[in-house]
């Protein structure tokens, strides 16, 4: 079950205050029977100074082990382990490591707010809310509202040769590329929305099935658009198992077969490994090349 980032504020709290109150604990008890901890638990400053130090490093700790273990830690681990393959010498069944630039199959999708064509986009509407932090005074944050991700079918050009990258299934991380909040916003003199800033907030969000309301003057400001592509010519990385197929015996790479391209290496999601793509930085060999990309679109 996801939650929001409004009841992950008030758990993030509550599990704060009773770490606090458990170490406060801790420490009286320690000091009970360790004559070297109760001259040190002894003094006002200290106790507040390990108390802060170990409420702060304790959760750190935490996201630590999970990152290593689970998250971006362990992906990272995951893909700089293989070695990363041409797919020119990839070979049938085997769980290979490809880099290369991105290359459309058939009809692209449109990304919701920029309206890129693309071959997969991560899209996230997040609306401002009120919460109250841990000192009782209320703050304003950003709440997701909807998140959205699509992909399809796509090829990865690496030198000569072409990879046939199968979504379906597959785990697809897109580095948001574009943030449009306050600082963004589109105003006349006035302080109001200009009519191009409404026709594109309803687009996007009548893409991503909201119906749009009419945003004007201050209350226009509690909105945020953040988005993320896989376009034509940017580069990408995969990691997964694939094989050879003949381009003949798809529809979908006619036309490659007319243009003399018999053979592609086709990879997708198997049961011995999920196939995993991305153009995140932390993933990809030639991050300057990326972003120089990113830079010019």
């Amino acid at each position: 079950m996801k939650v929001n980032e409004t009841v992950r504020h008030y758990l993030g709290m509550l599990l704060g205050f009773g770490l606090f109150f458990l170490l406060a604990f801790g420490g009286w008890e320690l000091s009970e029977h360790s004559e070297w901890f109760g001259n040190l638990w002894a003094s006002e400053l200290n106790r507040w100074l390990l108390l802060l130090s170990c409420v702060v490093l304790i959760p750190m700790l935490l996201l630590k082990t999970y990152s290593f273990f689970w998250g971006r830690g362990k992906l990272i681990r995951t893909f700089k382990q293989k070695a990363r393959s041409r797919i020119s010498n990839c070979e049938d069944n085997d769980v290979v490591r490809i880099q290369g630039i991105l290359v459309s199959l058939a009809k692209p999708l449109v990304a919701p707010f920029t309206q890129r064509e693309c071959s997969a986009y991560t899209f996230r509407f997040s609306e401002k809310v009120q919460r109250v932090n841990a000192r009782s005074r209320t703050e304003e944050a950003w709440q997701t509202s909807k998140y959205v991700e699509n992909s399809k079918p796509f090829l990865i050009k690496c030198e000569d040769t072409l990879a046939l990258i199968r979504t379906d299934e597959a785990k697809v991380i897109v580095h948001f590329d574009r943030v449009h909040d306050e600082s963004t916003y589109m105003k006349d003199s006035g302080g109001f929305l200009t009519k191009e800033e409404n026709e594109s907030r309803a687009l996007a969000l009548r893409s991503i099935g909201i119906e749009p309301r009419r945003f004007v003057g201050a209350y226009a400001e509690d909105l945020k658009f953040e988005e993320g592509v896989l376009q034509p010519n940017e580069q990408v990385t995969a990691l997964g198992q694939g094989r050879w197929i003949k381009t003949c015996d798809e529809h979908e790479l006619n036309h490659l077969h007319d243009e003399g391209i018999e053979n592609i290496f086709e990879m997708k999601t198997s049961e011995a490994q999920q196939l995993i793509v991305s153009d995140a930085k932390y993933l990809l060999d030639d991050v300057k090349a990326q972003y120089d990309f990113q830079n010019n679109n």
